[in-house]
């Protein structure tokens, strides 16, 4: 093509050269001043067609960007339910099957930086709400957190009934935080990720009235917890600072009715937490103290779950201990649990626990065994 181009270009400028020649045969310098302006011609023909072919070389542009789509809001409902036999030595009658929990939940993203959730529970005593809250999120990590949630205290609360291998938490963890485990209120905090990120921490108050009641003192609790993570685990402290308020009866009146008045009494709770990582080798430990009702009370435990590479199989064991009064005496309690959790499924779950109890409040045996089926959804 290109030289189809060139060829017609010089028959074009050759053919007023030949007449001119012919006319001007007798004036040389005539027609070399011609041949010249030709030539002069020639090159701008022939630069024009180099810059048509660049032009053609070029690569498409590409389509410009469509314009980025809003986040689709998100909503998802799951769950689970835990059923069990037990095997009590201290109850009459000692045997018993029943509904542990039952629980749907249903979280909304309705933005990227706010989300909302809520968790009914179904158990023997009935349903309630469990968690019931908003989060505003940053995209560095840190969320405000308003509503009823757990209590962000300790380490033993952070594994959800679903998630917790032993399937219930030690006695002091649920002593010091009786009816207390759930709270109303709001907190901001920042989950620790890794060792660079730096330590997480949570800080809120809340009312410390328990789950799904109204504050029955007029004065807010304070909770806090900073944990520090490491290549092989973490450490953590929590602290816990409010007041418990109660009615209690304190005589009778000429008609022999009872005379009540409410007593409020300092609440506070400090603890310790560990967790550390051996391979498939999870220990976890942590110890407790708390002021409530005028009883100072403590304890702790330690466990130890081992999930071997490639097997369905997690046996685990744990010790942990409770002295209800530290003034007082023979109140101890102390518990050695063994289990076996089976995975059968990614969502379906067998766990055996044995229980040896050592409780001074308990006259006859103190042993027991339990099976548990959990199916999540």
């Amino acid at each position: 093509m290109r030289r189809l181009i060139i060829a017609c270009g010089l028959l074009a400028l050759l053919a007023p050269v030949a007449a001119l020649a012919q006319s001007d045969a007798q004036d040389p310098t005539k027609e070399i001043e011609a041949l010249r302006q030709q030539v002069q011609e020639l090159e701008k023909l022939k630069d024009r067609l180099d810059t048509l072919e660049r032009e053609l070389a070029k690569p498409a542009a590409a389509p410009a960007p469509a314009p980025a789509k809003p986040a689709t809001p998100t909503v998802s409902l799951t769950g689970y339910v835990q059923m069990r036999y037990e095997l009590n030595e201290a109850r009459k009658p000692n045997s018993d099957f029943y509904l542990r929990r039952a629980r749907l939940r249903l979280l909304a993203n309705p933005t990227p930086w706010a989300s909302a959730f809520i968790q009914l529970e179904g158990n023997t005593a009935g349903v309630e709400a469990r968690d019931v809250f908003l989060d505003l999120k940053t995209k560095s990590g840190e969320f405000l957190r308003a509503g009823q949630f757990i209590v962000p205290f300790g380490l033993d609360t952070t594994d959800l009934p679903h998630e917790r291998i032993v399937p219930e938490m030690a006695r002091t963890t649920e002593v010091l935080l009786n009816g207390a485990l759930y709270d109303r209120g709001a907190y901001i905090g920042k989950a620790a990720t890794s060792p660079r990120g730096g330590p997480g921490f949570f800080v809120g108050t809340i009312n410390g009235a328990g789950i799904n009641k109204r504050d029955n003192n007029g004065t807010k609790d304070v909770v806090a917890r900073v944990v520090q993570p490491f290549t092989w685990g973490s450490l953590g402290i929590s602290g816990y600072s409010g007041r418990s308020t109660r009615t209690l009866v304190t005589g009778k009146d000429a008609a022999g009715k009872d005379i009540t008045a409410d007593v409020t009494t300092p609440k506070e709770r400090l603890g310790l937490e560990a967790l550390a990582h051996f391979g498939g080798l999870e220990l976890r430990g942590e110890w407790l103290r708390g002021r409530d009702y005028g009883a100072m009370t403590q304890g702790g435990y330690l466990t130890g779950i081992y999930r071997p590479k490639g097997s369905k199989g997690i046996p685990f064991l744990r010790f942990d201990t409770h002295d209800p009064n530290v003034r007082g005496a023979k109140d101890y309690f102390s518990r050695w649990t063994l289990g076996y959790a089976y995975q059968m499924a990614p969502l379906t779950r067998l766990t055996f626990t044995q229980e040896f109890i050592h409780d001074s409040a308990t006259k006859t045996g103190d042993n027991v065994t339990t099976f548990q089926i959990q199916q999540r959804f």
